[in-house]
């Protein structure tokens, strides 16, 4: 069960809670407008409950995304102090790697996390075999740091 999923099911199993069906509502002599009211203000509690989910999954991912922005300008600043004290090669490598980390940083703050996404989808629809290869090196990658 994905998380959107068990935080509209959480959501939904609180809200019948605090607005139980009495006996009274479960009466044979109810009409049938009353039901479907019921079964209304179910679909709305459901709908209710995934549109909150959704609201917190997206805060969660921009949080995560603005977090990993910032690693990105600091490992840049590190970098670049360490460029300044080495020479030749090494220092040009060094600052190069700090450019592209602050580039990506910025590419990060300037974006939420649904603009990514679909970011994301344009470069695997334009790029199919580079994005298969960065996700399996990744999985690799994801893999040897779990063990």
């Amino acid at each position: 069960m994905s998380i959107a999923a068990w935080l509209s099911w959480e959501h939904l199993v609180s809200h019948v809670r605090s607005n139980p069906v009495t006996t009274e509502s479960r009466s044979s002599n109810r009409t049938d407008d009353s039901r479907e009211g019921e079964s209304f203000d179910v679909k709305e509690a459901a709908s209710e409950a995934k549109s909150a989910a959704q609201e917190r999954v997206v805060a969660g991912a921009d949080a995560g995304v603005g977090k990993a922005a910032d690693g990105f300008g600091a490992a840049a600043e590190k970098m670049r102090d360490r460029a300044d004290q080495d020479d030749g090669l090494r220092s040009t490598l060094e600052t190069k790697a700090a450019d592209a980390m602050e580039k990506t940083a910025g590419y990060l703050k300037d974006r939420d996390s649904n603009e990514l996404v679909k970011d994301l989808e344009e470069f695997v629809k334009a790029h199919p075999i580079q994005a298969a290869l960065g996700a399996l090196a990744a999985g690799y990658f994801l893999g040897k740091i779990a063990r």
